[in-house]
């Protein structure tokens, strides 16, 4: 039987480059969003720059105007479009699908310079970007997700100055936490937290002798810390705009986040596919340890993970303290998963070293499944059982090798062609992903929208707002909501959930968010009557209400009906005079 032991390191290294631009076409094709949440409640701030009387009268765009975390994002690509011509959510597009198309690469670095083995590298990106990241599916918050949202570019720059730190390089990776600074300061912030861990267990004391006694480490370690005292100072809160701990707690954590902050609110799937997704990477840490070259160090982020986590649920949900509500713990996934995915990528390269090439097929399509299982609602978490079970058969009982099939591999394809064949697979499926999404490939616009976009735009007052459910019913909602009510047909909004994180509009948002949109209740505007519409319009005044059903009342009056288009049922726009 050949293994992989035989495999020519030179062949080996000609193949990376192009088995990791397919994992990043693949992940390109399976992931990459153009426009869509949560990465649009930064782009009122980006309009409100590019033209400062842009919806005056809209509440959240008004919130935009103070610093804050979407400010410096605006004034890039406000000025990138008035330089360029290039509408700036275009260009913001063009940089996700770069980014998209370069994250396998990224990963690789990580964990080439995490193992100290290229192999295992590659083979780590390549069945990570097959499941486009999915894997391991953790508690709460997802890893990465395919939208342009600031965290994601973030990313990319944390990645990278982890790579470098690991490489000895702490001059250089202080400048890409300070550009990840920049982009989305939490995400900095937590990925700081690996950085102290690579410093204090990874590092020999001659190491961190010298890195301390650098000048240039110096530099940019004093670039980093004066930019990370600006963003706090200018993004924390006045002692009198300071919400109390509770409130803030109370709408940041259970009214805006529940699912995302409150372990209690937690779905039995969340639960189960976090739980086996852990106990798998744990199992192989803890039976593979001797294959980990720098052990200790994976194992100490792997339990500041969990530490995090306890944290989060009781400094949050049990005795809340604002420190631990404002870290958003459960985020600290960007931690958790990438070192869970390595130990995983460990087991799997042992399974290719060894010949195992049935069993390591097995695995490699367990993971590829999870990209159509992603998009089937809990449908991961079988996927991510089966993986877990798969593990816990081949480490307990020591089984899996498949001889006859093994051997029939060995003879026809040599290692090199084998993980070339499984890109080749991610290649051959990159169309069809691409197919399958090709309703989520659009920049929105009045021309290749619902008709009623066009129609408030050029048929209402500039100065006119509108009332529309965030959540209505799923044809609905597929065609119509505040979002772009507010960006392609540019009038104002009641209330939405995109969401001001300064403290002294997180209050007046709560207030519109339950009094208007019934907290998000499903189909709350179209359910509505005539008595609590008005009511709604008594506390905040509006001039239109879309609804999905007929509201017979001699207040409104009916200003346009659509007929069923782009997935959504009829659509109802009644005017309030006001």
């Amino acid at each position: 039987m050949q293994t992989a032991n035989s495999l020519d390191g030179g062949m080996e290294k000609r193949i990376e480059l192009p088995i990791l631009a397919v994992a990043g076409v693949f992940y390109a094709a399976g992931a990459f969003t153009p426009w869509g949440w949560p990465s649009v409640d930064g782009y009122p701030a980006i309009e409100r720059f590019i033209a400062p009387s842009f919806l005056t009268h809209d509440f959240y765009t008004n919130t935009t105007t103070a610093y804050n975390v979407d400010t410096l994002l605006a004034a890039a690509l406000g000025a990138a479009q008035k330089a360029t011509g290039v509408h700036y959510d275009v260009i913001l597009a063009m940089l996700n699908l770069v980014r998209c198309l370069l994250w396998p690469a990224v990963f690789f670095q990580f964990l080439r310079a995490l193992s100290g083995d290229r192999r295992l590298a590659l083979i780590g990106a390549l069945i990570g970007a097959g499941s486009l990241f999915a894997i391991p599916n953790l508690f709460a918050w997802g890893w990465l997700w395919g939208d342009p949202s600031t965290a994601m570019f973030a990313l990319l720059f944390v990645t990278g100055g982890w790579t470098l730190f690991l490489d000895r390089r702490p001059a250089s990776a202080m400048l890409l936490y300070s550009a990840a600074l920049l982009i989305h300061p939490l995400m900095a912030v937590h990925g700081g937290v690996f950085v102290a861990l690579i410093f204090f267990v990874d590092y020999t004391r001659a190491e961190k002798v010298a890195a301390l006694t650098s000048p240039a480490a110096w530099l940019a370690g004093l670039i980093f810390a004066g930019l990370f005292l600006a963003q706090y100072l200018m993004l924390g809160a006045t002692p009198d705009e300071r919400l109390p701990t509770d409130a803030y707690t109370r709408i940041l954590a259970y009214i805006r986040h529940p699912t995302d902050f409150i372990p209690s609110l937690f779905s039995a799937a969340d639960w189960i596919a976090g739980i086996v997704g852990s106990a798998a990477a744990l199992l192989i840490l803890w039976k593979m340890r001797g294959a980990f070259l720098r052990g200790k160090l994976v194992a100490a982020g792997i339990a500041s993970y969990f530490v995090i986590c306890f944290c989060g649920w009781l400094f949050v949900e049990i005795h809340p303290v604002r420190f631990f509500v404002e870290l958003i713990p459960f985020r600290y996934v960007i931690v958790g998963a990438p070192l869970m995915l390595y130990v995983i990528a460990t087991f799997a390269a042992a399974e290719f070293r060894d010949g195992r090439w049935a069993a390591f097929l097995i695995f490699a399509a367990l993971f590829f499944a999870a990209t159509p299982a992603a998009r089937l609602g809990d449908a991961l978490v079988v996927v991510s059982a089966m993986i877990a079970l798969w593990v816990f058969y081949r480490l307990m009982s020591g089984r899996g090798a498949i001889g006859a099939a093994d051997a029939l591999i060995a003879r026809r394809l040599s290692p090199a062609a084998f993980l070339t064949a499984l890109a080749l697979c991610l290649l051959v499926l990159s169309p069809a992903a691409l197919y399958l999404r090709r309703g989520e490939l659009t920049i929105p616009r009045a021309d290749n929208q619902h008709t009623l976009y066009r129609w408030a735009l050029e048929e209402t007052g500039a100065d006119a707002i509108f009332l529309a459910d965030q959540n209505g019913a799923p044809g609905f909602s597929h065609a119509i909501d505040p979002q772009r009510l507010r960006l392609v047909a540019r009038r104002a909004v009641v209330a939405s959930k995109d969401f001001p994180f300064l403290d002294q509009d997180i209050a007046p948002w709560n207030d519109r968010w339950q009094a208007a949109l019934g907290g998000g209740a499903p189909r709350f505007v179209s359910k509505a009557d005539g008595d609590a519409l008005a009511g709604i319009a008594a506390k905040f005044p509006y001039d239109y209400v879309v609804r999905d059903a007929p509201l017979d009342d001699p207040r409104f009056t009916l200003a346009r009906e659509f007929a069923p288009e782009k997935g959504a049922g009829e659509i109802f726009v009644y005017r309030l005079a006001r």
